[in-house]
């Protein structure tokens, strides 16, 4: 009897001790960190570039009108589609007749300054051709003058020296023990003077005849020289000509009543005028030619960038982000890094005839596919230390006292390729059997005891 209850008591006791073993284990199981496993897998890399952009015209021209008028009404704001002929602003026809009226008085005025320019142009020929005239003459006085001169000391010279020949051919035969020698050498010496006086005279005439022929040239050939037409005539007559044009300009916007029309058909996107005001010098307005496809334009970070190039095709939807537009396929025309902004890259897509609308905003997308990769993983499963060093955590089993139980394992790891969602990894330090965790209800470090969750 009493051995039943000691046997009955110790069944008690062992069921109560499996019952507390089995809840201390349920709640310490409880307490570890829920992990979510998933294991590599072979796949390729998608990279998906998206950005916003909008529509610009292909080809931007100018209009034009004479500055200085004042505008009366403004009929188009930037923006509007015009087409050839339709009217685009007002010039006030009052203030045109005004400026005719002063370019008339200024034609007039300008004329009559030309006209007396030209009167005092020939004037002034008439004076050039007396002096011509005189030149000539002084020419020929000058170089009869000098010629005589020269002769005349050619003739000296010759003289002289005949004396001086006829003196020494009268020396003393003796010599100076000759009484009559000194006298000789006297009358020798006082010829030898008068040669050199007359070399001297003959010398310089020859300077003097060539200084004359000289100046006399010179003196000739400037009176000679045409008559240059005064240079306030050339531009006396170029500001006149730049009266008539302007007239003529004028009057051309007098005969259609003022009114400046579209030169073809185009959307205006700049424009200078305004009611009250007076045109611009430069450009009146700017407009985008409509017979010239539009382009796409989005702007593209270094990242984005690296996966475009020219010649890819695109896909664009136009219309407000985040509504449904209009989809269409585009090829990417070129790609240019910004001049203000480096590290950014302008993308342009031309679009099909008559498609968009300047100003009209869009997406842009592009994705491209990476090669096959051995080891892809999710992004959730990637972390970075402080050294932005990359590594994993997988779920390894460690032997303990009461059997195996599964641990978190911190593995250093290479990345190849990565998007949003998937990272290549570098095979060798994990492959497709590593229990990668991806997720988990609560932190943990290397080595804590984890539970992978049902």
């Amino acid at each position: 009897m009493n051995r039943k209850k000691v046997l009955l008591g110790l069944g008690i006791f062992l069921g109560v001790m499996l019952l507390c073993t089995l809840v201390s284990r349920g709640i310490y199981a409880s307490m570890l960190p829920q992990v979510t496993l998933e294991q590599p897998r072979r796949s390729s890399i998608a990279h998906r570039v998206s950005a916003e952009g909008n529509v610009r015209q292909g080809r931007e021209l100018a209009q034009t009108v004479k500055a200085g008028i004042r505008v009366s009404e403004v009929l188009v704001v930037a923006g509007d589609s015009v087409t050839a002929g339709q009217p685009l602003f007002l010039l006030d026809q009052e203030h045109i007749r005004k400026l005719l009226e002063e370019n008339e008085f200024a034609i007039n005025k300008q004329r009559l300054d030309l006209a007396t320019l030209q009167h005092n142009v020939e004037l002034a020929a008439e004076e050039k051709n007396r002096e011509m005239i005189r030149a000539g003459e002084d020419y020929l006085q000058a170089k009869e003058e000098a010629e005589l001169i020269l002769k005349r000391a050619q003739e000296d010279e010759e003289q002289a020296q005949q004396d001086l020949a006829r003196i020494e051919g009268k020396m003393p035969e003796n010599g100076e023990e000759d009484p009559e020698y000194e006298q000789w050498e006297t009358m020798w010496r006082a010829q030898l003077d008068v040669v050199k006086e007359a070399e001297r005279a003959l010398e310089d005439a020859r300077n003097n005849i060539e200084t004359t022929q000289n100046e006399s040239d010179r003196n000739l050939e400037e009176a000679l020289s045409q008559v240059m037409t005064d240079a306030s005539m050339g531009t006396s007559r170029m500001e006149l000509d730049a009266l008539y044009e302007q007239r003529r300009q004028l009057q051309a916007l007098l005969d259609t009543e003022g009114v400046v029309t579209a030169e073809r058909d185009c959307v205006v996107t700049g424009l200078f005028v305004s009611a009250g005001e007076y045109t611009p010098e430069g450009s009146a307005i700017l407009f985008a030619d409509a017979q010239a496809p539009f382009y796409f334009s989005v702007m593209l970070d270094a990242k984005q960038k690296k996966y475009v190039e020219p010649g890819m095709e695109a896909q664009v939807t136009l219309g407000n982000v985040g509504t449904a537009g209009r989809e269409v396929t585009l090829t990417v025309d070129y790609l240019l890094e910004s001049k203000t902004q480096p590290g950014t890259y302008q993308c342009m897509l031309t679009l099909p005839q008559g498609v968009g609308r300047i100003g009209q905003t869009g997406t842009f997308e592009v994705t491209v596919q990476s090669q096959i990769y051995n080891c892809c993983v999710p992004t959730e499963a990637l972390h970075q230390d402080e050294n932005a060093n990359w590594f994993v955590y997988a779920m390894e089993e460690r032997p303990t006292m009461l059997g195996k139980e599964p641990v978190a394992a911190r593995i250093g790891v290479k990345v190849l390729d990565q998007n949003e969602r998937t990272a290549a990894l570098e095979a060798g330090a994990v492959d497709e059997n590593t229990q990668l965790i991806v997720a988990t209800t609560k932190e943990f470090e290397q080595g804590d005891v984890v539970r992978k969750k049902e």
